[in-house]
């Protein structure tokens, strides 16, 4: 559903920006490492390549704001697990999403 395969239904369509970020953001925190990973995962397939960006770009303001929670979880959790994957999720992959789409958009 979230990855960027064409056999995926919401491949192409910028479903997350109707999930409230807070929303997301508490459900991420709760699930257990291996399952955040999963997320994690999901979303850098999502982002990754050219294909759909252009489509995906009604979501940049989303991910803008789900970062900004990671990385208020991250200082919040910090020493810990929990903390460790709100960075990687603030400063990896959502951060490499926004730069993708940001390239589409300039192209």
């Amino acid at each position: 559903m979230l990855s960027n395969h064409a056999d995926n239904r919401f491949y192409n369509i910028p479903i997350l920006k109707y999930i409230s970020p807070k929303e997301f953001v508490a459900a991420f925190m709760v699930l257990a490492p291996n399952r955040r990973l999963l997320v994690l995962r999901a979303l850098e397939e999502r982002y990754k390549g050219p294909s759909f960006r252009n489509e995906l770009a009604a979501e940049a303001q989303w991910i803008e704001t789900v970062r900004e929670l990671f990385a208020a979880e991250k200082r919040r959790r910090r020493g810990r697990m929990s903390g460790h994957l709100a960075t990687i999720a603030a400063e990896g992959t959502l951060q490499d999403a926004l730069a993708a789409l940001s390239v589409q958009a300039a192209v």
